[in-house]
């Protein structure tokens, strides 16, 4: 079990900005690696941690799982992890139970019983990142049902601004739209499935 607080901001790109992005990084970064994932979200029915900028998920990379607990902070959003046992994730899954745990302990802590969660959707992320100094700049590509969108991330070793200000000058130096209204992608695919 791992207890973050993770100093990170981010903005939507274009598919063409996302292109030229990453074809820079590969000209400094050649093997730099394009990681796959895919996200399975838990929420109740009446998306109470959405709805309270909470989130739950369960990680899939490779043959390791991993279940997240998420909320904001004040500088920066608290993240709670627990490794899961793949044999146990397809009841996860499948029945929307959490393990016993700090993810559930968490949960409950909120006053939201566990028991009431179940996956809402699901969201595939193709990611390259790479690491500087002080930050770990993140590209994403995602999908969810019939969407595809792109995303550029920074995060800060040292503060929520630092990244911000990192952030920006990526924005200027590829002439990218900051998004200062910017939905993070767990939202807009539980979102998305709220409203289908």
């Amino acid at each position: 079990m791992s207890v973050n607080i993770e100093k990170e901001t981010r903005t939507m790109v274009s598919h063409e900005e996302y292109v030229s992005i990453c074809s820079d990084i590969f000209k400094s970064n050649p093997y730099a690696p394009y990681v796959s994932q895919t996200n399975y979200y838990f929420d109740t029915e009446d998306f109470e941690l959405t709805n309270n900028v909470r989130m739950v998920r369960i990680r899939n990379i490779g043959f390791d799982y991993e279940l997240t607990y998420k909320e904001r902070g004040e500088d920066g959003d608290i993240e709670i992890n627990e490794n899961i046992a793949p044999r146990f994730v397809h009841k996860y899954l499948k029945k929307g139970s959490l393990p016993h745990g700090e993810v559930y302990n968490a949960v409950a802590a909120t006053g939201l019983s566990p028991k009431k969660l179940k996956v809402i959707t699901s969201l595939y992320t193709r990611r390259l990142s790479v690491k500087y100094d002080d930050y770990l700049l993140v590209i994403d590509m995602n999908r969810y049902d019939d969407i595809e969108d792109f995303n550029i991330e920074i995060e800060s070793d040292i503060s929520v601004k630092h990244a911000q200000e990192i952030l920006k000058k990526y924005c200027e130096q590829y002439h990218l739209t900051l998004t200062p209204d910017y939905q993070v992608k767990s939202a807009r695919a539980i979102n998305h499935a709220r409203n289908k």
